[in-house]
């Protein structure tokens, strides 16, 4: 009888659910009109704000990565990022900081993980070093400045000897061309790993130089050209290096040699003869 009765009851409230007699209250709903206080507010601004900047400093990055020139075309991206982050931070409005109700309340720290991959991303580009810093503002620095000028001065040669259709089948032509530009394009280069070994070079640098290093080895060939004077090089420090080791080789031999007792064999005809007076002086006697 009472499994009947909660039956019924439960066929009726289907029924009354469904044609909406009876309206339940909305227990699902995890947040109501309260929660959403900060909308069209200097929080919400500086949200937006950042959410906006982050995106484009994300779609910056992954359109310039590939010949990675990030740092230098990205770099207002990245300020706009660390301004909007800033703003989060430091804003209040009704004596109420928008981190509060922005990150302090993020259990995901959605912000913060952003924020975090960001900075991530521009610090192992070492994109820092590509910039002197004057109040917060960059602008490209001396060596970053050089090094620009010597790649576009190889860059150049390259490409307009390759634009020439009477030698751009002529690889031998263009390397000896352009080789001297090269050479001090790659010589400033290694200056830079010398005086930056513990702190990193700017990406954009990095990679331009390995690309002009594989053109000029890989598609140009031109290392070749340097095979025959290496193999000479090589040859004749290879003599020198086993001179002394000859040298020590034979000393060797020689005093083993002069050190050893000398035996002198006598001839036996010669000690016949010595002997043979004294047999006669006998025979007399």
């Amino acid at each position: 009888m009472t499994f009947r009765i909660f039956f019924y009851i439960f066929i009726f409230m289907c029924v009354c659910i469904h044609s909406n007699c009876i309206q339940l209250p909305e227990i699902f709903s995890y947040y109501n009109e309260n929660d959403y206080e900060i909308r069209d507010s200097e929080c919400d601004t500086a949200l937006k704000e950042f959410a906006d900047s982050s995106s484009d400093f994300t779609y910056c990055t992954v359109n310039y990565s590939h010949p990675i020139h990030l740092c230098e075309l990205c770099v207002n991206s990245y300020m706009k990022v660390e301004k909007a982050h800033t703003n989060i931070l430091t804003v209040e409005v009704n004596g109420t900081k928008c981190k509060d109700k922005l990150i302090n309340m993020d259990r995901l720290e959605v912000i913060e993980s952003i924020f975090s991959n960001v900075q991530d991303l521009w610090k192992r580009a070492f994109c820092q070093k590509c910039f002197d810093w004057t109040d917060g503002k960059p602008t490209l620095s001396n060596q970053t400045k050089t090094f620009i000028t010597y790649f576009d001065s190889a860059k150049k040669c390259i490409n307009d000897h390759i634009k020439d259709p009477t030698i751009r089948n002529n690889t031998d032509k263009i390397c000896e061309d352009c080789m001297t530009e090269y050479v001090t394009l790659n010589s400033f280069y290694e200056s830079l790993k010398g005086s930056s070994e513990t702190v990193g070079i700017c990406m954009d640098i990095v990679d331009s130089m390995n690309a002009t290093r594989a053109i000029w080895s890989d598609v140009l060939n031109c290392c070749r050209l340097r095979r025959t004077p290496e193999l000479i090089f090589l040859c004749c420090t290879g003599v020198i290096t086993a001179l002394p080791a000859i040298f020590y080789l034979l000393a060797k031999i020689y005093c083993e040699n002069s050190s050893k007792p000398r035996l002198v064999e006598q001839n036996r005809f010669a000690e016949t003869l010595r002997c043979q007076p004294s047999t006669s002086l006998s025979n007399g006697y």
